[in-house]
């Protein structure tokens, strides 16, 4: 456990969500999202950093607590929603001294503790800088991995920035782990080489962060295969949480 740092991106606004809050605090069945995730997250990492917006770690810093005694949980504010690699690289300062960062989307609710622990033991087995992704196969994915022979991820299509992700794909369970040596280094030359915003929510995306490391920099890439589908399904809209609420 020691040198991991979690890194939740959870600044979004959640209106799609319907509620007044921001989306980990939701209440779900009895209990925050932010207490069901971190409970999750404290089990592989004894560092939990939650990047939100302005008015939500206001709300956030509040009423959330620690999920454990032992384990340390800190703030920072992603003044604009304007994408999760934005989010996760604007609070470097409380991660830069990890060996290794986990970053989970904080309506990631579906992601068990088992595959939290087998994704950051793939990343301590990796030599060198690596990536551990956990993947699910799916049929309509949202998000689709494609790799080439040689195992490097070639491409990380996104259904919201009109990408074609195909009938059936790879998709992630919102876990990655990443080799926190230099990486803030590589986010900033991967923003030199051009316009990384997406094609149609002109986000600065985490994703296409993934492919880039993989074929540009010579990052092995981890396949973590999650046999559980549910374990790809964030809390997104009033139908997500109806589901969360009822299992």
């Amino acid at each position: 456990m020691s040198g991991v740092v979690a890194v939740v991106p959870a600044a979004g606004r959640g209106t799609r969500l319907g509620r007044d809050v921001p989306k980990i605090l939701v209440d779900v069945g009895g209990r925050s999202a932010w207490s069901m995730l971190s409970g999750r997250l404290a089990q592989v990492a004894s560092h939990i950093h939650v990047v939100l917006s302005p008015e939500g770690q206001a709300l956030f810093e509040q009423v959330a607590r620690p999920p454990t005694p032992r384990t340390r949980v800190t703030t920072s504010v992603q003044p604009s929603p304007v994408g999760m690699g934005d989010a996760v690289f604007g609070s470097w300062s409380c991660w830069r001294h990890a060996d290794r960062v986990l970053v989970v989307w904080g309506d990631q609710l579906g992601v068990s503790v088992k595959t939290l622990r087998r994704a950051v033991d793939a990343h301590r087995a990796l030599e060198g800088r690596g990536i551990a992704v956990p993947l699910v196969r799916m049929t309509s994915p949202y998000v689709s991995y494609v790799f080439d022979n040689g195992g490097r991820l070639v491409s990380v299509r996104q259904a919201r920035e009109g990408d074609d992700c195909g009938n059936v794909g790879l998709s992630d369970v919102g876990t990655f782990v990443l080799s926190a040596e230099g990486l803030e280094a590589r986010w900033r030359e991967y923003l030199a080489g051009g316009d990384r915003r997406g094609a149609k929510t002109k986000e600065l995306n985490f994703l296409p962060l993934l492919s880039w490391l993989s074929c540009e920099r010579g990052y092995e890439v981890a396949r973590v295969m999650v046999d559980d589908a549910d374990e790809a399904r964030g809390m997104n809209t009033p139908e997500d949480l109806a589901w969360f609420q009822g299992r």
